[in-house]
């Protein structure tokens, strides 16, 4: 059938230029597509490259993480989360715009880009269900809690506190 076999060679095509390239309209192809069990699988799944001992440090939060638990059931109520982010239109990877079709799910990942023109930057914290402060600010993403100042300032007021140089190491 026409159908299958453009799109096991064009696995990336849309049903759209699969209309225009067999001449099938769009419904016959996905009726067609249905009936032998094709499906839109959304390409390249965002995950952080990970470097050696991430894998380690992870296991150590988690292990870390689940003892604090069993003393208080309600600690994950009382951290201070927060994270900052930027924003680009330079660089971004839509990965709802890249769909696979197959029989299987390929399991395709899409390592990030580490260097983009930053636009904006945002910060923000949430306690409990809470969010405690936004704050969007331009220039470069500084890595203010990894500075040796801010984890004096931590060590001193709050012997906890989870960071990539913490007390609690936070994992990549």
């Amino acid at each position: 059938m026409k159908i299958l076999t453009y799109f096991e060679a064009y696995p990336k095509s849309s049903v759209r230029e699969g209309e225009e390239e067999i001449g099938i309209s769009k419904s016959k192809i996905h009726r067609a597509l249905k009936k032998y069990k094709f499906k839109s699988y959304v390409e390249g799944r965002l995950v952080q490259k990970l470097r050696r001992g991430d894998a380690e440090r992870r296991l150590n939060f988690c292990h870390h993480i689940e003892r604090l638990i069993l003393e208080n059931q309600n600690v994950l109520e009382t951290i201070i989360w927060s994270d900052e982010s930027n924003f680009s239109n330079n660089g971004m990877y839509n990965r709802r715009n890249n769909r696979i079709w197959s029989r299987q799910n390929p399991l395709r990942i899409h390592e990030t880009n580490d260097q983009v023109h930053f636009s904006f930057n945002c910060w923000c914290g949430i306690v409990k269900n809470r969010v405690l402060l936004i704050h969007f600010y331009e220039g470069n993403l500084a890595p203010a809690r990894n500075s040796r100042r801010t984890a004096e300032f931590l060590n001193e007021h709050s012997p906890s506190w989870i960071g990539t140089y913490g007390q609690i190491r936070w994992p990549a």
